[in-house]
Order: C-alpha cells, then structure tokens, then sequence
C-alpha cells in the first residue's frame, strides 16, 4: 500500500472517531438530565419573594416541580422547574439547588410537567396585549390547537389592622390553526367562528354533562373534536 493510501485511510479513521464522540456527545444531551450544561446553570438569578405576598406567582399547588425541558434542541429531565405566570417566566434551580435562575426564554420550547400540564413556547400572537414572552399551556394538540394563557395580576389589601399582597387570576383561550389565532371570548362565539350545527352540539354538551363555566378545558376540548368531526364527515 502506498504512502498516500495510508494517509487517506489514517484521516478516514480519525473522522469516524470524532463523529462517533459528537454523536455520543449530543446523545449524552438527549437522553441524561446533564446538570452542568451551561445553560440551565447561567442566567439572571430570580429574585427573592416578597414579604408582603400572600400568594404564589407559580402555575399549579407546587412552586418546583418534576418537568421535561425541551431546550436550545436538547431534551432534559428536571426535578426542580417552576411556571413563574406572574412573570411569565420558567425558572430553574441550578444543578448545586443554590440558586433559582431564569431560562432564557428565546431558547425554550417546551415544557411537560410530571402531572400533566404542557408549557409551549409561541413566537408571537398578533394583537393580543398579553403576550409577553409567549408562554401558553397546551390544553388540546389535534388539527386545531386549544391553548390557554394564564395571567397573574398584582393587588393590594389595605386596613388599619392589615396590609399585603395577592394575586387576581385571569385566563384567557385561544384556537390555533397554522398561524391564525382566534380569541374565545365565550361558547357561543367559537360556536359560530367554527360554523358547528349549534343544537347538536349543545346535545352532545348535554349527554356528556359539560359546561363551559364548569369545565371550560373539557368543553372546549369537545366542542373542537366535535368540529372536526363534522369536517370530515362533510
């Protein structure tokens, strides 16, 4: 063999290594909950909760809790990830638990919390003033999305025996189809928007006992697969 062909077959050699650590490398990434990647231990540090507050700027009963994180392309599992809504801002506690830092929110792509609820990311959301940094809670994925936007607004109690802060809810749905975006204002409107036969729907409501201002999740979960039903039947 000549001087030349061993050359060759040496580099052919060396680049099958180093391809087989990147992808070892970015395996690693996908698969491990990597404490030190850098970003998820970098970044500003979230600030400590106000005296005054009697409340919790998070999503659900617990601030931290066990999550799935999809970012910057990489999957990590995470015990400590918290849905700050107030804020509208996931933060995470550093791999030594030492301090609570904010993601950067451009990087972030999902979330999927142990207990069920899905976090999505969202570029943008014409015309709506609450957008913010684009976190939505994904309530239904099919041909239509059901998202939800909860919101934290902050109030003040004040008497000549008390004097704190709370919090007052909002929530606001939406409907995604590629990029049109439709506000639900109330059972109605997304009725008509969705052009389905409204008496056999509210039969179908009926039969299955929902009520939009009981359970505005599953009731509007039905009333989409119950439009796109109709559209394929048609």
């Amino acid at each position: 063999m000549s001087v030349y062909r061993l050359i060759i077959s040496f580099c052919i050699c060396i680049s099958h290594a180093v391809s087989g650590q990147n992808y070892d490398l970015v395996k690693e990434y996908k698969i491990n909950d990597y404490d030190n990647y850098p970003g998820l231990n970098n970044g500003v540090v979230y600030p400590e909760k106000d005296p005054l507050l009697r409340d919790d700027p998070s999503y659900g009963e617990k601030s931290f809790q066990m999550a799935q994180l999809a970012y910057e392309g990489y999957d990590f599992v995470r015990k400590n990830i918290m849905y700050d809504v107030f804020r509208d801002e996931l933060v995470i506690l550093s791999s030594d638990q030492r301090m609570s830092i904010i993601l950067n929110s451009d990087l972030v792509d999902q979330v999927s919390f142990s207990e069920g609820t899905v976090i999505v990311k969202k570029e943008s959301n014409p015309g709506y003033r609450y957008h913010r940094n684009g976190f939505y809670r994904l309530v239904w994925d099919g041909e239509m999305k059901l998202l939800a936007k909860h919101r934290k607004s902050l109030q003040t109690f004040s008497s000549p025996s008390d004097y704190y802060r709370f919090f007052s809810k909002h929530t606001d749905y939406f409907v995604k189809k590629g990029d049109d975006w439709t506000l639900v204002e109330n059972q109605n409107q997304l009725i008509r928007d969705l052009e389905v036969d409204k008496k056999a729907f509210k039969r179908y409501a009926k039969d299955l006992d929902l009520k939009f201002k009981r359970d505005k999740d599953n009731y509007l979960i039905e009333l989409l697969r119950f439009s796109e039903k109709e559209i394929k039947e048609q």
